[in-house]
Order: C-alpha cells, then sequence, then structure tokens
C-alpha cells in the first residue's frame, strides 16, 4: 500500500517543480546627458517585494547589469551593479522608479557611479513592457 501512494505524491511534486511563467521582457531606455542607452531587461518581484533580474543595454554601448532592490507597493527603490565590458569598467545604479497600475511600465530617476563615468551622472530611465508575441 505504500508503493500505489508514491506515485500520486510523485505526480504532484512534478507539478509543483514545473517552470514558473517566464518573467516579462520590458524595452529598457537610459536617458543621459550625452544620450540614450537602450536594451532590454527582465525581472520579478517576489512575494516579500524583492526584486530580481538582468538587463543588457546594447546601443551605444554593452552595458550589463544584475537588477536588485525591493518594490513596496509600485515603488521600487534600488542599488544594483553593472558593467560595461568593452571599457573593463563597473559602477552602481541608484534610485527609484514607479509602476504603473497595469505594470506596463516603469519609470524613475537614476545615478549612475563608478568606474564608468568621471562623477556621479544624473539620468532617467524607463522600462515599457513588450507585447506578448
Amino acid at each position: 500500500m505504500g508503493r500505489l501512494m508514491l506515485v500520486p505524491a510523485l505526480m504532484l511534486a512534478a507539478n509543483m517543480m514545473q517552470a514558473a511563467p517566464a518573467a516579462p521582457t520590458y524595452d529598457a531606455a537610459f536617458v543621459l546627458d550625452q544620450g540614450t542607452y537602450t536594451g532590454t531587461t527582465t525581472f520579478s518581484v517576489d512575494s516579500k517585494g524583492a526584486v530580481t533580474g538582468t538587463m543588457k543595454l546594447t546601443s551605444p554601448l554593452v552595458v550589463d547589469a544584475t537588477l536588485g532592490g525591493a518594490m513596496k507597493g509600485d515603488v521600487w527603490t534600488f542599488d544594483y551593479p553593472y558593467t560595461i565590458p568593452e571599457q573593463g569598467c563597473s559602477g552602481t545604479v541608484k534610485g527609484t522608479g514607479k509602476m504603473s497600475a497595469d505594470k506596463k511600465t516603469i519609470s524613475g530617476d537614476v545615478t549612475i557611479g563608478g568606474a564608468c563615468v568621471e562623477v556621479p551622472t544624473a539620468a532617467s530611465f524607463s522600462f515599457v513592457r513588450q507585447a506578448k508575441k
């Protein structure tokens, strides 16, 4: 009888381990005095408000970032690292953003610091959710 109980338990465990739906992809833009950097980002917010994800800006050069921070209500507060492989430098992006009620956009202001900039640089950013393909 113990063996018969094992099969449903294994099936239940397999169903629970199926991959969670993929996090949506957003078009990302950071507007600085010297120009706009664009690419994409994917992130998720867990039940406690912790934000995790990645971002890759591709124009005018590659910038890689590991997103972090916390979402409280519709406000995301963050301080996450970035690298510019071509220049061999890294830094941090600090700021806040506000998510729209429909979760299709998030935008705000940031300060970009670290070895990739001469002085901490103010910028604005926006993430716009891509339509499902």
